[in-house]
């Protein structure tokens, strides 16, 4: 059985190309493209900063994914334009989608954005699935959209027919008592977090004293700014070192703190091919997220990665982690510092087997529940 695919997300293909990094939806999109059981893909990318509507063109273009993907960006993300805008935005997604030439026996809408239930019904699909990751209610930067978000997640669970989450915590969230809501959680690159190379430390590691804790990935308003400083305060035998982009919302404040402590480094926005150098040095890595409602949501890919470079975790108790025994979860700013200071020097512990968590293994998850649900034969 051949699948058409038409996603919708909120994530620019552009971004992912630059960067070299690719998050949830972003790996499912690679894979399905390289994959022959999609016929054909069409991405609806939901931009929400950028008013004018673009022409689609084949990712290929970048040359990061095959001919076989095509993009369309259009706006508002949550469509609170006049209603004149958002008229032309259907029309114009409704255009491209009767163009988009469909080569499988069946349509799946897979979407990754709360906001794309909009569009569900509306492509003549087999099956619409919504793919959660995080509880986008929790976004502090997104308070404004909170009823627009209500609506769109209400709607998901009447009217989705199948919904996949990345936790437990957004399993219980979208429960719909249909039989339709299942875990597929996240995972991690293999070709890139490939646990057997041999990796030189980077140059930056010259100049910063061991033992060595580090964070891979963003700071934002979900990283607890506060708890590195605490850690770098309470253990000062100990470095800290960031690699990472710096988000506007937390950039002067960070960097205050980073001038403050002259045991925190700052090494900058690393493409995403260079980060198992980075985590290779790490003597511990860390995952520094709030202990609130937004991180019980989260499945930290960095969990994995950390684990696929065999690394000791120390990671706040904000949700539930895959049961692998280099995980150690510490509630509170003093327990942290503690445990930092108890694993700095330890083995690593033992993480689980890491083919069963690469994103082939959560891809194929996803195609047996559309099989079931489409009653269809792969």
């Amino acid at each position: 059985m051949k699948y058409d695919f038409i996603i919708c997300g909120c994530n620019s293909p552009e971004v992912w190309v630059k960067s070299g990094f690719f998050n949830r939806s972003g790996h499912f999109l690679k894979l399905l493209d390289a994959d022959d059981r999609a016929a054909s893909v069409l991405y609806l990318y939901m931009c929400e900063s950028r008013p004018s509507l673009k022409n689609s063109y084949p990712l290929s273009r970048s040359g990061a994914l095959g001919a076989k993907t095509k993009f369309i960006e259009f706006s508002p993300l949550f469509g609170e334009r006049s209603r004149c805008f958002r008229n032309a935005g259907n029309c114009y997604i409704n255009s491209q989608v009767r163009g988009f030439r469909r080569r499988g026996e069946k349509t799946i809408y897979l979407f990754f954005t709360p906001a794309g239930i909009r569009y569900a019904g509306g492509f003549g699909e087999d099956l619409s699935v919504f793919d959660a990751f995080d509880n986008w209610l929790e976004i502090p930067e997104w308070q404004d959209k909170r009823s627009a978000l209500e609506s769109y997640y209400g709607d998901i669970k009447k009217e989705a027919g199948l919904i996949t989450v990345n936790t437990e915590y957004m399993k219980e969230f979208l429960e719909t008592g249909r039989d339709n809501v299942f875990l597929i959680p996240n995972g991690w690159d293999a070709g890139i977090f490939s646990p057997g190379r041999a990796l030189a430390a980077p140059p930056e590691f010259k100049n910063i004293p061991r033992p060595v804790c580090g964070y891979a990935g963003s700071v934002h308003s979900r990283f607890d700014l506060e708890l590195l400083e605490y850690l770098a305060e309470h253990n000062r035998q100990a470095s800290f070192a960031v690699a990472g982009k710096i988000w506007n919302d937390t950039r002067e404040k960070f960097l205050k703190t980073v001038s403050a402590n002259p045991n925190i480094y700052y090494l900058g926005e690393k493409p995403y091919g260079e980060l198992p150098s980075y985590i290779a040095a790490f003597d511990l890595a860390l995952i520094l997220h709030r202990e609130n409602e937004l991180s019980k949501s989260m499945d930290p890919i960095k969990i994995y990665e950390y684990t696929s470079m065999k690394k000791n975790i120390i990671a706040t108790a904000s949700g539930k982690f895959p049961p692998f025994a280099n995980i150690i979860l510490a509630s509170g700013y003093r327990a942290f510092a503690a445990a930092v200071n108890k694993y700095l020097k330890e083995p690593f512990l033992g993480g689980g087997d890491m083919n069963a968590y690469s994103w082939e293994k959560r891809l194929e998850a996803l195609f047996d529940l559309i099989r079931e649900k489409t009653g269809a034969a792969l």
